[in-house]
Order: structure tokens, then sequence, then C-alpha cells
């Protein structure tokens, strides 16, 4: 990463990642010349219920191998081995202070962005990074616009490009159904292999 001058930083819960999550990055260094995406999975999503969510132990394995052999996407255990509830504030001081010099880009949904004002100090993350926003369903760019009619400076992959969620794959895994087509061979049997997502 070093080498690199724009990076992205994905952060999320990855509960689990899918080939979507691959695609949106693939796609941000396309449009947007980032030269690296970093996948930074969460310890503890502050806006999620931990009930739903499996360790991040196994989150981290996951995204490993999601990105495996993709050598522009970089996967840290920055949030998930702090053992605390992660907060996109911190993970982006962090970043701009270990490697000062770099352009950094924040990589998120809309769905997730909507509910920016309700990140810690997100007054503060909207000052110091620049936002990629990949549109989910529901969620416009013109919904977004409507309140926050003030707020620029961030970039817009339209289209959904992922039409699958992680909150419907699990739904299918615990009903028995085969998600290898959206998962990847190699994420689909760590699940199957540890029985993730059974209960």
């Amino acid at each position: 990463m070093n080498k690199s001058s724009v990076i992205g930083l994905f952060g999320g819960t990855f509960n689990p990642p899918h080939i979507g999550h691959a695609e949106i990055a693939k796609e941000a260094m396309s449009r947007f010349g980032l030269q690296k995406v970093v996948f930074i999975p969460s310890h503890i999503p502050p806006h999620k219920d931990p009930k739903n969510t499996i360790d991040a132990s196994h989150r981290a394995e996951m995204v490993k191998l999601l990105i495996e052999n993709k050598p522009d996407c970089i996967f840290s255990d920055y949030e998930a081995s702090k053992r605390t509830v992660s907060y996109s504030i911190d993970t982006i001081k962090h970043y701009m202070s270990s490697f000062p010099g770099k352009k950094f880009y924040f990589i998120t949904g809309s769905d997730a962005f909507y509910y920016i004002d309700t990140w810690k100090d997100y007054s503060d993350v909207l000052r110091l990074i620049e936002f990629i926003v990949y549109e989910r369903e529901n969620y416009s760019r013109e919904k977004i616009a409507s309140k926050f009619p003030d707020l620029k400076g961030f970039k817009w992959i339209e289209g959904a490009i992922i039409r699958i969620a992680s909150s419907d794959i699990r739904l299918r895994l615990r009903n028995g159904e085969n998600c290898v087509e959206e998962l990847g061979e190699k994420v689909y049997e760590y699940i199957e292999k540890n029985g993730l997502y059974r209960k």
C-alpha cells in the first residue's frame, strides 16, 4: 500500500462478505482511480444487532477468502482485532495518520450513508474524507440529496450493482439453501465447514 496514492477504505460488517462486495471494490477502482481497496471488517458494529452478527474472527477469515487472488484488495484487521465497538472516525484517523500524503476515500452503501448523521462525530467524518457511495435499493441519490441538500463531496456508483444483501443470504442459509453463487466457492465452503448462520 505504500506505493499507492489513492486508496479506498471499505468498512462494514461483512456478515457474510459476498461477491457483490468484491464487485463494488472493482467498480470503485475502475471509476475513480483507486489503486487499492482496504477491506476493514468491524468488530462490534454500532448500528447492527449483535445477536445477528457472527464473531469477528469468522467474518475476517471470510473476507480474506473473498479477496484472495485479488492483489488490489487488502485485508485489514484494524477494527476486528480491537475487540471494541468500531467507529469509522477512529479508522479514518488511523489510516490518515499512518499513511500521510495518501488520498483516501470511504466506501459505503447508500443505505448506510443515509444515516450518516447518526455516526459518531459524523461532521468530522465528512470533513476528513470523501465518500464513494454505491446505490442500494430504496436509498436513491435523490433520497439522500433530499435529506442532506447541502451535502457535497461524495462520489456515486449508481445502478444498484449489488442486488443481493447479506441479510437475505443469512436467511437463505438458515433455510438450508445453497448460496455459492452469491458468496463464491471458498466463502461458502468456510460457512458450511464451520456451521455458520444455521440458527
